[in-house]
């Protein structure tokens, strides 16, 4: 977006018209949506659509200008730039933690309930579940349950229901 913006007022030209942008459903909520408005304020004639879809939509069938992706796009067609890295952290609400202690340590994660992403579903982000085998040769830990939603994953945490790997987005 920052490149788009830059090459419209080199041009000094005022843009209209519609631009519709794909995204997954957590970065879009999280992290786009609270900043499209800069964006929106200074270009009053462009008419944006946020798509938010987890699976990786093709760009050639329209539905969408341009995307927004979380991990490198499988489309061979598509010219990608990486603008910002993301990094996955270990997230859990302060209730939770005083309730059931901060790990310490990668075992002391045996002993929490983790919140992981669907089981066999595509994720936006790759090796998501990775806090289920950090530490474990061979073996993998069990989650609380699982989600197919990056969002939902964050909503579950911040209500204490336990720890959760997601980017810092």
């Amino acid at each position: 977006i920052a490149e788009f913006d830059k090459k419209l007022q080199d041009k000094k030209i005022k843009p209209s018209g519609k631009l519709t942008i794909n995204t997954t459903v957590g970065f879009g909520a999280n992290w786009l949506t609270p900043r499209i408005n800069k964006f929106t304020d200074q270009y009053p004639d462009m008419n944006i659509s946020l798509l938010f879809s987890d699976e990786e939509i093709d760009l050639s069938s329209r539905k969408a200008d341009i995307a927004v992706r979380v991990k490198k796009p499988t489309q061979a067609n598509l010219i990608f730039k990486k603008f910002v890295n993301f990094h996955n952290h270990i997230y859990a609400s302060s209730d939770y933690l005083q309730k059931n202690g901060i790990p310490r340590n990668v075992n002391d994660l045996d002993r929490h309930n983790l919140i992981c992403f669907g089981a066999g579903l595509p994720s936006p982000i790759s090796n998501i579940d990775w806090i289920l085998k950090i530490g474990k040769e061979g073996t993998k830990r069990r989650p609380k349950f699982r989600v197919n939603s990056i969002y939902a994953m964050s909503l579950a945490i911040e209500k204490g229901g336990g720890l959760a790997s997601l980017p810092d987005y």
